[in-house]
């Protein structure tokens, strides 16, 4: 068994202590009706925080790089974003319209990273490249980052070069989510 099935099951276990002890107190301390309605609130709450938990361990468990092709672009700047949490990164979401090329803003350690993140079903070619490095000066962050869930062209690598643009593809993109697993995504993120 797995620690974070562990841990889960322990806060499981944690729960039903912390609820027969108010069960107690509720019994000496007020009427049979109240008594039902808080303890069903109670373990309702408690049952949906471990199911909620349980799907998500066994979901990353079982991850396949394949998934992130099916979300929304804004889906994958969330997902990108917990996953750089979970690094030791601060993250802020930005993307939108007028994101000025910076999708998530992250800092850590006095330094300041705009990312620009692309989900496509084709190789990232060197506009984003261009729009990171721009969104670098604008945002005034000391590095900018590409990150794909496919792919750069040979363009995109030169441009990346020539600029200083850091680029992660869809390889690296997927040790980077295992990594993110192993320093305890999967207890960060409900």
């Amino acid at each position: 068994m797995g620690n974070s099935v562990k841990g889960g099951i322990q806060g499981l276990l944690i729960g039903i202590i912390a609820i027969i002890i108010l069960i107690i107190f509720i019994i000496v301390t007020f009427p049979l009706e109240v008594f039902a309605i808080i303890s069903a609130v109670i373990l309702v709450y408690y049952f949906r925080k471990f199911d909620r938990e349980t799907k998500y361990v066994g979901a990353l468990e079982q991850f396949d790089i394949e998934s992130l092709d099916t979300l929304s672009g804004t889906d994958f700047e969330v997902f990108l974003g917990r996953v750089l949490h979970s690094l030791g990164y601060q993250v802020e979401v930005v993307g939108k319209a007028g994101d000025q090329g910076a999708d998530l803003i992250l800092t850590t350690n006095q330094e300041k990273i705009v990312v620009q993140a692309k989900r496509y079903s084709k190789k990232v070619n060197n506009k984003a490249v261009q729009e990171v490095f721009t969104a670098k000066k604008i945002k005034k962050a000391d590095k900018a980052w590409v990150i794909t869930t496919n792919y750069f062209q040979k363009s995109a690598i030169d441009a990346a070069r020539e600029t200083n643009v850091k680029l992660t593809d869809r390889d690296e993109l997927e040790r980077m989510i295992f990594d993110a697993y192993d320093s305890g995504l999967k207890e960060k993120v409900p």
